[in-house]
């Protein structure tokens, strides 16, 4: 007995017409291998006066329940970690993904003004990468 493939008696309309998902959007829906974003980069000077590339890094939206309202806003933790890269190579890789994700750290109390309303915060937190 032979054995005959199971798309041979599908319609070819079904065959064409099924969406493809690529697999990295189905790993990455079911958390397994969390990743971030290079959003962008900036140069920054050490306290030496040498220059270097820093990189800007986002992680996957959230949605979160504000406190004062009650309403629901997105939101993505983001971060940025110095590298050892120049600055074309920078440009090449904003927009490309890395396994890993952004974490909260506890730290010592730092201020921060919030740029929409320049109310000053005390916070004790960071956000950093982490393979």
């Amino acid at each position: 007995m032979t054995s005959t493939p199971l798309l041979r008696h599908l319609p070819n309309d079904t065959i064409r017409d099924t969406p493809c998902v690529p697999l990295n959007q189905i790993l990455n829906s079911l958390n397994l291998f969390p990743m971030v974003t290079v959003k962008s980069y900036f140069l920054n000077q050490s306290a030496d006066g040498k220059i270097y590339v820093c990189l800007e890094l986002i992680g996957e939206i959230e949605i979160l329940l504000s406190e004062k309202s009650g309403k629901f806003y997105a939101d993505v933790k983001k971060c940025k970690i110095p590298t050892r890269i120049d600055e074309t190579t920078a440009k090449l890789i904003v927009g490309k993904e890395i396994l890993g994700s952004i974490v909260k750290k506890e730290c010592a109390a730092w201020e921060y003004t919030i740029p929409s309303t320049g109310e000053v915060v005390t916070m004790s937190h960071r956000y950093e990468y982490e393979q």
